[in-house]
């Protein structure tokens, strides 16, 4: 209860929306964090930041204009060192 004590009897328009943001901030790490260490994607090899957001899918496909699928397939013969037949990359850039 001294932590209430601590906390404004009266709070203004400023710190409620800074506790707002915090509360989504920290809301957005909490799930990024669980998406990468404990999620079920968490087992899969490959970049953190793909495993977290769509930023990564995002910048391949609309900043490279559609590379995405190109670099999976770079990222399978890094980490497995096997080649994806071209049928397989056909079917899924559609």
């Amino acid at each position: 209860m001294a932590f209430l004590e601590l906390l404004p009897s009266n709070p203004g328009t400023l710190q409620i929306v800074s506790i707002g943001l915090l509360g989504l901030l920290l809301s957005f790490i909490a799930r990024r964090a669980y998406s990468v260490y404990l999620g079920p994607s968490s087992k899969f090899p490959g970049p953190k930041l793909a495993a977290s957001t769509l930023w990564y899918e995002f910048y391949y496909d609309v900043i490279l204009k559609g590379k995405y699928t190109f670099k999976i397939k770079e990222l399978r013969q890094q980490e497995y060192g096997i080649r994806l037949p071209n049928f397989f990359i056909r079917q899924t850039a559609k």
